[in-house]
């Protein structure tokens, strides 16, 4: 059941901020936008969904499960024989502000059914994207490869020229990881309800630009 302010507020929730955070997290490395910008953002919707809520938060046991690993690792990366670089301080930032979101979150089954469909959709479109310039180098080449950022630019050309699949934000298990959500998606609605004949088309058309977007570019 989905409560009264899941139902007020559907569309823009913390999970569904923090998924769409996730989708688009490609975009900082790819066109030199700096990533500080969307944490804040986060940070600024946790506070202000907060301050709406009036500070009603519900502790589950796992929730509470999260917080006590969240604060076991945040103690041992504080450890004076940690590595504390900037890198580990983005990581510990982004870990942070998942486990804040992790327990501001209570989705109901059709927020949680939305959030499915939205990965499964952009993992298709990462499939699409990578197959593209696989069958169509000078998609790449002649197009998409002016608009990226240097660092993007030097990655994907050194992997290209391998012979391996265009990167998203400089990593090529970013996009990895999506389709790999979409194909475990699009198979469990497949075979967990009943569905028309275009809705298991459009299933198992998704679970085959995914696989073959991990597959065919060397993954």
């Amino acid at each position: 059941m989905e409560t009264g302010e899941t139902k007020k507020h559907k569309y823009l929730t913390p999970l569904a901020l923090l998924t769409a955070f996730s989708l688009t997290f490609f975009v900082y490395y790819d066109f030199r936008i700096r990533t500080f910008l969307g944490y804040l953002v986060l940070a600024g919707f946790a506070v202000l969904y907060v301050t709406l809520s009036r500070g009603v938060l519900r502790l589950s046991p796992v929730k509470l499960a999260v917080l006590f690993l969240g604060l076991v690792i945040s103690v041992m990366t504080l450890l004076p024989n940690a590595r504390l670089d900037k890198s580990m301080i983005a990581l510990m930032i982004a870990m942070d502000l998942s486990i804040l979101y992790a327990v501001l979150s209570d989705p109901g089954e059709r927020e949680l059914e939305r959030m499915f469909r939205l990965m499964m959709a952009a993992a298709a479109l990462f499939a699409v994207y990578i197959i593209a310039v696989f069958l169509f180098p000078g998609l790449y080449w002649d197009g998409i490869r002016q608009y990226l950022s240097e660092d993007a630019v030097r990655v994907n050309d050194a992997l290209l020229q391998q012979r391996y699949g265009v990167s998203l934000g400089g990593n090529v298990v970013f996009a990895d990881y999506f389709m790999f959500f979409g194909v475990t998606i699009a198979v469990n609605l497949l075979f967990a309800r009943r569905n028309t004949p275009r809705q298991r088309f459009a299933y198992l058309m998704v679970a085959f630009l995914c696989l073959a977007g991990i597959i065919l570019v060397n993954r």
